[in-house]
């Protein structure tokens, strides 16, 4: 009880049948729920209304099958109304025989880390919309190769992904010769500042055409040997 009074969890014990026996100081002050309600309404006081149906299939699914259970759900705060996500982890306590006597459950607030999981879901959807559009060219380096693209990048320059995973694909090489000393300039920007101010330079296509663009480009903080670069055709302006 010492153990349970103290850890930052909501902690509660249930018998055989679902009941509630002992719940922690934290779980009553969080939920104030009443405990003469009984059976499914129970949870439904301080459980989020969209996740109360799937919470209770999975606690009777355990319950029935003795099998330990786990999932997440958003309880509400009964201080402010408002709901936070929690971890919800039950283990049967059987008795000699293999009888279940009790279950042992917490709950663990999980909010930051739910928060931070959609924040980067929307980043990525973001940034997958970018990758796929037919806007700008965008293209990711490590040294001098190329070593992934849009689809735009490479209709632009005439390159297959064939071509790139191949490691045919090198912005050096594609670099206009009276271009290369601008463009290693604006390289060695981006290794000491991790961004490089955009510029005007010429693609040497595969065809061997030209390209007049302009490019940008920023080191990944994670993976500091990669960056990605975005590239504008600016053939109309010239």
């Amino acid at each position: 009880r010492v153990l349970a009074e103290t850890v930052p969890q909501l902690v509660w014990t249930v018998l055989p049948d679902g009941r509630f026996e002992y719940t922690n100081q934290r779980y009553h002050d969080w939920t104030q729920a009443d405990f003469e309600i009984r059976g499914d309404d129970f949870l439904r006081q301080f459980v989020h209304p969209e996740d109360i149906e799937r919470t209770l299939m999975l606690r009777h699914h355990g319950l029935e099958t003795g099998e330990p259970y786990e999932f997440e759900y958003r309880l509400r705060k009964s201080q402010t109304g408002e709901y936070r996500w929690f971890l919800a982890r039950g283990t049967p306590v059987r008795d000699e025989a293999g009888q279940i006597v009790k279950w042992f459950g917490t709950s663990t607030d999980i909010d930051e880390q739910k928060r931070t999981e959609e924040a980067l879901r929307q980043s990525q959807e973001r940034a997958s919309a970018l990758m796929n559009s037919n806007i700008i060219g965008i293209n990711v380096i490590e040294g001098e190769q190329i070593v992934d693209a849009n689809d735009t990048f490479l209709r632009m320059t005439g390159y297959t992904r064939e071509n790139l995973r191949e490691g045919r694909v090198n912005w050096m090489h594609m670099t206009a010769p009276e271009d290369l000393a601008r463009t290693q300039q604006a390289y060695q920007e981006l290794i000491t500042q991790q961004v490089m101010t955009p510029y005007e330079k010429e693609y040497v296509c595969k065809d061997g055409s030209r390209l007049p663009v302009v490019v940008g480009r920023v080191t990944f903080q994670a993976n500091p040997s990669q960056a990605i670069g975005f590239v504008l055709d600016n053939s109309a302006r010239k």
